[in-house]
């Protein structure tokens, strides 16, 4: 077998390409764990599409609009947390492409209450669009809990 070396550049370009592709994924689910730690504070739209498909323990939510009404109503303003994402695969098919991250959370709903820890997955539906790779849906499935669910959820 001989490898031309159009053969051989064409072969790197696509392999360069997919390794971009899963490089730019990778930082949105990250950039989507900052969001919920900030509490939704920068543009939804630099993360999901407009009508983003979300799945929670509190429920379907479909929409950016929707979503981001959730964020502010489930991790008030008094709230710290932090969504530590690892594990994270990446499954490119064009366009398209399925992500798995496992996600561990701290949340302290208020300063004078008892910390929830929870372990989980998130399963990603990415697209890309003309602005980028973007969320098109997210279902977060949880594993594991210590702590109380704040009152809020």
């Amino acid at each position: 077998m001989t490898t031309t070396a159009a053969g051989s550049a064409a072969a790197a370009a696509g392999t360069a390409a997919a390794l971009a592709d899963r490089l730019e994924i990778q930082e949105l689910v990250t950039r989507h764990a900052l969001w919920m730690d900030e509490r939704a504070r920068t543009d939804p739209r630099l993360l999901f599409t407009e009508d983003v498909a979300v799945t929670t323990p509190a429920g379907p939510v479909q929409g950016i609009g929707p979503l981001v009404d959730r964020i502010h109503r489930h991790h008030p303003d008094a709230e710290r947390a932090q969504h530590r994402l690892s594990n994270i695969l990446v499954d490119l098919d064009g366009d398209r492409a399925a992500v798995r991250a496992l996600l561990h959370v701290t949340r302290i709903p208020r300063p004078d209450s008892e910390p929830l820890f929870l372990g989980g997955t998130y399963t990603y539906r990415a697209v890309r669009t003309p602005a980028g790779w973007r969320l098109a849906g997210l279902e977060m499935t949880p594993l594991w809990r210590t702590g109380p669910w704040p009152d809020h959820h």
